[in-house]
């Protein structure tokens, strides 16, 4: 499948699967032999010339030697009327006449269709998923379904995987990660320690050397974040040593490349504490600018976190935003949207997912922008080469009709706490804890005072 280009804002788009040319392939029908000198009109002959001593062609089969005049009919056998050989003659002729169209009606049945363009649907294969070439910037936002994931390939071949999706995506992302190319990472970043977002990186730091690991260093109860740790612990850096281990906090600066930066805008210090989600409002912030684009990625940042982010008077200009918490209405409003501007936003989350991500509002604000949403295009690779053109490519091509915007998760009221685990449930959640465990709060504002954190039924993490 080949690309169709289309140049909007110096961005180039396509939903096709390369980023190769396709060469078109002649139709068959038109290769034909040329017609012979002779033969003026173009068209082939289709009965041999007469000698030149006899300028009248003949139809039928020469008369023997000794006779002069070809026979035009067949004779007559022996016996037969004259009137009947007519008969079997006009017979005859009927029969080629039909035996002739019957031919070419055949032949036209079976000739190949004429080439049409036709709007592509679901590629065969996720070739979009490709190594970046020597010199260019790419971007690869990964389907892990209802989580987060995205591989910076940096123009000089350094790597930076920014969250890895829940543990049952780990294998696949690590073979995605094979497809580009991928051979080690020289950063791996966990924004905030919720499931959705390390717990693939538990597979990759086993299955690639990683030279350093970024993390809020917020203490947190998880059997995920635990297990993240120790694969982190027991990981090797290319160097065959245990990668770095770096508590990430705004104004870390990094430049892997000539004329690429790359700045860390949240969290500061100290931590957010006592908000709705203190995990997600402590989230990784980072800004990456290259020659002719940005990017901002947002991880779960909510309302909180952002307030905090504008009291820094940070540069939160964007070409392409990475959507706040899976589209989520408390990851964006109208006041964030006028300070990053972005051209494009991507939305990293779960086709069906529970939580009704993204909501309705996060996508009316988002009107006007061009969108683009793992569990529709599946893996969104973004490239910013020499041209310093934005070039897009999706492993899956979006559905024509409009998608009706989905409901918005319903309010939280009372909720259910689990005394040993400091986790709170919704009263519907299939995981409460026994009864004898149960502590009930009137809101998760009240649980979350207590030093409760959410469970993931409760918005999604």
């Amino acid at each position: 499948m080949g690309f169709n280009w289309v140049m909007r804002s110096g961005i180039t788009l396509t939903n096709a699967t390369r980023f190769t040319k396709t060469q078109r392939i002649g139709d068959p029908l038109l290769q034909v032999p040329p017609a012979r000198r002779g033969n003026r009109t173009g068209a082939p002959r289709s009965v041999p010339l007469a000698k030149r001593e006899n300028l009248c062609p003949r139809s039928v089969p020469l008369a023997k030697r000794g006779n002069l005049r070809p026979r035009s009919v067949p004779l007559a056998k022996r016996g037969e009327p004259t009137g009947g050989g007519q008969f079997a003659n006009f017979a005859r002729a009927l029969g080629t006449s039909l035996l002739t169209i019957l031919i070419l009606a055949l032949v036209a049945c079976s000739a190949p269709p004429k080439r049409t363009a036709t709007a592509p649907t679901a590629p065969a294969s996720p070739t979009a998923l490709e190594p970046a070439p020597q010199g260019v910037l790419q971007v690869a936002f990964l389907d892990v379904g209802q989580g987060d994931s995205a591989l910076i390939t940096f123009p000089d071949g350094k790597t930076m995987l920014i969250d890895g999706g829940e543990t049952s995506e780990g294998v696949a992302l690590v073979g995605k990660l094979r497809r580009l190319g991928v051979q080690q990472i020289d950063w791996l970043v966990a924004t905030h320690p919720h499931s959705d977002h390390i717990g693939g990186l538990i597979q990759v730091l086993k299955a690639f050397p990683v030279a350093e690991v970024w993390d809020i260093g917020m203490p947190f109860e998880s059997p995920v974040y635990r297990d993240f740790l120790l694969a982190a612990r027991g990981a090797r850096s290319p160097e065959g040593k245990r990668p770095k281990f770096r508590v990430v906090r705004r104004g870390l600066t990094l430049e892997p490349a000539p004329n690429v930066r790359l700045s860390v805008l949240a969290p500061s210090e100290p931590l957010l504490t006592g908000t709705r989600s203190d995990p997600n409002n402590n989230s990784i912030v980072m800004r990456l600018d290259a020659p002719g684009g940005s990017f901002l990625f947002t991880g779960d940042l909510e309302r909180e976190g952002r307030a905090r982010l504008y009291a820094t008077r940070p540069n939160l200009r964007a070409d392409v935003l990475k959507v706040a918490h899976h589209g989520a209405e408390n990851g964006t409003d109208r006041a964030f949207l006028n300070r990053v501007n972005p051209t494009v936003a991507v939305i990293p989350v779960g086709a069906g997912n529970r939580y009704g991500h993204p909501h309705r509002e996060t996508l009316a604000l988002l009107q006007g922008r061009r969108v683009y949403r793992t569990d529709l295009h599946g893996d969104i690779v973004m490239r910013l080469g020499a041209d310093k053109k934005l070039q897009i490519a999706t492993t899956r091509a979006a559905p024509t009709q409009p998608t009706a915007p989905t409901k918005p998760a319903p309010a939280v009221g009372v909720v259910i706490g689990n005394r040993n685990s400091k986790v709170y449930h919704r009263p519907d959640c299939r995981r409460l804890p026994k009864p004898e465990n149960q502590i009930r709060f009137r809101s998760a504002q009240e649980a979350e005072q207590a030093g409760y954190r959410p469970h993931a039924c409760v918005q999604g993490e």
